[in-house]
């Protein structure tokens, strides 16, 4: 059980009153282990706490991060305790297929410990130079495609559900709210979201243009023009796709709106 005493704020005419849970970082216990993995084949159930990877003793998430990052290309040995029996795992050399360090992040949410708050850290970028200011926004550009695709990829791969989609209620939604937050972070989201919808435009779906590359490679293949019946099937299909994607993501963004107290 755990107490808390919150404090409501008035704002805009509304009395708010909320909290956010937050995952426990300490101590390093396993919620859940995912199958097939290395962790599953060894047997490391649920449950167990983890108290060292090789000898470097771990007491939260972020060591054990920490840790496995500076394992390399080492073997790695895992320690843990369960019922208070401790046990050891050798994982053998982890591949980034298995454990990727650029897939994962460690945020520290704005907390009060007392009279002491603690709020994420911002650095403010403000360039003066335009080839530099150019640079960065490649950079950014760049990143946030990656992400893009990796967020595809973990969905095809059923690592990550779809709770967190939206479609366009839910994109303007947000997008209402950042600019009333922030101008220059409402820009921000808006070229977010043009590297996203540029990605989703290149999937090699019918409609889309990277479905026309596909088709442009296949007739260069098989050296031949495509039929235009099967043309015409394949842009219907396509269209039928993207639409029944857009009515349940639409269906979906207004029940979550509608089902919010």
């Amino acid at each position: 059980i755990i107490e808390a005493k919150l404090t409501p704020r008035r704002d805009k005419g509304r009395n708010l009153l909320g909290f956010v849970a937050l995952p426990e970082q300490s101590p390093p216990v396993v919620a859940r282990v995912l199958e097939k993995s290395p962790a599953a084949e060894l047997g490391i159930p649920s449950g167990a706490t983890l108290r060292k990877v090789n000898d470097a003793a771990v007491d939260s998430w972020p060591e054990v991060y920490d840790a496995l990052k500076a394992a390399g290309e080492e073997p790695v040995t895992l320690t843990y305790t369960l019922h208070g029996t401790e046990k050891t795992a050798e994982l053998g050399t982890l591949t980034k297929k298995v454990f990727d360090p650029d897939e994962f992040a460690i945020i520290l949410p704005a907390v009060s410990l007392g009279k002491e708050d603690i709020a994420p850290l911002r650095r403010l970028v403000h360039l003066t130079n335009p080839i530099d200011a150019l640079a960065r926004g490649v950079e950014d550009t760049r990143q946030w495609l990656f992400r893009t695709y990796k967020s595809l990829l973990r969905i095809i791969q059923r690592r990550v559900g779809t709770e967190g989609t939206v479609g366009p209620v839910g994109i303007g939604q947000a997008a209402v709210t950042i600019a009333k937050r922030d101008g220059m972070e409402f820009v921000h989201f808006m070229s977010m979201l043009s590297a996203m919808i540029a990605v989703f435009n290149f999937l090699p779906l019918p409609v889309l243009d990277g479905g026309h590359a596909v088709l442009v490679i296949v007739e260069k293949l098989i050296r031949r023009p495509i039929p235009m019946k099967v043309q015409y099937g394949i842009q219907i299909a396509g269209w039928v796709l993207i639409l029944g994607l857009f009515l349940a993501l639409t269906f979906r963004d207004i029940m979550r709106i509608v089902s919010q107290p």
